[in-house]
């Protein structure tokens, strides 16, 4: 079922997820927490996970505000005094600001009541890059922007990890009307997902042709 979401951020988020899971299996270093696997494998969303779920290594995503500015739009001008044919467009862009709670891996030794705060530090920072780098390589160019960061130690007596706060944002466009996602293939060899659609296109005499036909999207190779 398609839903008229502009943007999927859960997707992506999800898409980031399982980047930095292959990611840390290539590293051979223990896989992010909790464990999981399809559908399924994503980050906590919601600050009321801070609270509860520290197991490490672990990223919790909590939402914070949004913040709004113009949206540069293509064409510039009006193709048509027909305000019923003019292009729908992004109207406004917000920026979704977030926090990522970030723990590193438990500390060695595994007796967590004498922490190694070397470790910790090193394997949050390396968490830290690995997050970083999988939504920079998941959503276009300049729509990821880190913006700061803090450590944060709510006990030094027993603690999963250093715990490290970056904020960052994502570029989200507001746009006159509800974007439907196609469906996409995942996997290879099946011939891809097939859907209809109709292109409208004005030419400079005034003139409307619509257009017909189907769009395959290929699977991946």
């Amino acid at each position: 079922m398609a839903y008229p979401w502009v943007t999927d951020l859960n997707q992506t988020f999800q898409n980031v997820y399982l980047t930095i899971a292959s990611t840390r299996q290539d590293l051979n270093l223990p896989p992010l927490q909790p464990i999981a696997s399809g559908s399924t494998a994503n980050f906590l969303f919601g600050h009321e996970f801070v609270v509860t779920e520290h197991t490490a290594p672990r990223i919790i995503i909590v939402p914070i505000r949004g913040e709004f500015d113009f949206s540069a739009t293509m064409p510039l001008g009006p193709i048509t005094d027909d305000e019923k044919q003019q292009p729908r467009k992004p109207i406004y862009r917000e920026w979704a600001v977030f926090q990522a709670w970030i723990w590193g891996d438990p500390g060695v030794p595994v007796d967590l009541t004498i922490p190694n705060g070397s470790y910790d530090f090193n394997s949050t920072y390396e968490l830290r890059r690995e997050f970083i780098s999988a939504f920079y390589d998941t959503v276009t160019g300049g729509s990821f922007r880190p913006d700061s960061a803090e450590w944060v130690q709510d006990s030094d007596m027993n603690r999963y990890g250093r715990v490290y706060v970056l904020n960052f944002r994502v570029a989200v466009p507001v746009t006159q009307e509800a974007f439907l996602y196609l469906n996409y293939s995942t996997t290879s060899g099946d011939g891809g997902v097939e859907g209809h659609t109709a292109v409208t296109m004005h030419s400079p005499d005034g003139e409307n042709p619509q257009v017909t036909g189907i769009v395959i999207i290929a699977p991946p190779k």
